[in-house]
């Protein structure tokens, strides 16, 4: 074995701890956290783990590098059923992102695994960007101290060493840790998850059936022109309404029973898109006038 590689796993083992027996699937996405996972998940007497698409393979023949793309966390999905595993984990291609299923096969919100991450690590501190959701932000109620940065590695690790927070979460599910030098860790995260999930009393899916319920988009992207012309254009159509409007991160608008956050990708021509509502009708017809705005 490469001398880095058992390195890596020997840091990696000393975080492994569940307290009950569970059954995990991971699916690596034909990348490169499979030939980790192998090594590390073996002989742990109370761990039962599934790998598929383990073996690196540029060519993905699995189903793609992107486990947001449509379809791509099906094979996750089906494997949780058949194996009646506890929870099931895919990572993107070079194991930074991390997804999660629940006992059920239902993909959870990346907000939701932060706020389960946060009930196993306990930070006093931590940084979120623009698109968190209300779940998380409703941390600070239960004590915890949140920072609010722009999307991106580059200001989520700065403001972790400036704040001292040891913990911080992405809503495309990043997650770092000040005890992985302020980076953020795919593997990491799963072992984070796993430990959260065998501490608690219940299944993962009755943990996310427990959590304050709303409605929320995963993120939509749109394929625009001017980006900077539509920002105006969405913000001058619902800026009567707004309570709050942020342009920290591109513009984020809170209202009564719903919130949006819409963005410019840095590099590709795109606005990204989140919403989150009270209920799913608000949900739907908000989504629907943005989309036709964008569209006109």
């Amino acid at each position: 074995m490469n001398k880095f590689i058992k390195t890596y796993i020997g840091f990696l083992k000393k975080f492994l701890r569940p307290q009950k027996s569970l059954r995990v699937v991971f699916d690596s996405s034909n990348g490169t956290t499979g030939p980790i996972l192998k090594r590390l998940m073996t002989n742990n007497p109370q761990l039962t783990t599934y790998l598929i698409n383990d073996k690196p393979n540029g060519n993905f023949p699995g189903h793609g590098p992107n486990p947001m793309l449509k379809g791509a966390t099906k094979q996750l999905q089906v494997a949780v059923k058949q194996n009646k595993a506890d929870l099931g984990i895919i990572f993107d291609a070079d194991g930074d992102r991390v997804f999660v299923c629940d006992d059920q096969g239902r993909l959870v919100h990346p907000d939701i695994i932060a706020y389960l991450l946060v009930y196993y690590l306990k930070p006093k501190k931590m940084v979120i960007n623009t698109p968190t959701g209300w779940l998380v932000r409703s941390l600070k109620r239960q004590g915890v101290k949140i920072y609010e940065t722009p999307v991106g590695y580059f200001y989520v690790t700065r403001a972790m060493r400036k704040t001292g927070a040891t913990f911080a979460a992405e809503h495309s599910a990043h997650y770092f840790f000040k005890n992985f030098f302020y980076r953020d860790a795919g593997i990491l995260t799963a072992i984070s998850v796993i430990n959260a999930a065998s501490k608690l009393p219940y299944c993962l899916s009755d943990f996310v059936d427990l959590v304050p319920q709303s409605y929320r988009s995963w993120e939509i992207n749109f394929i625009v022109k001017n980006k900077e012309r539509l920002l105006k254009i969405i913000e001058g159509k619902y800026k009567k309404e707004a309570k709050k409007i942020s342009r920290l991160d591109g513009l984020k608008m809170d209202f009564d029973k719903w919130w949006l956050s819409i963005r410019p990708s840095q590099n590709e021509p795109l606005l990204r898109l989140n919403i989150e509502a009270e209920t799913e009708e608000v949900l739907r017809r908000k989504l629907r006038a943005i989309r036709e705005t964008i569209s006109a």
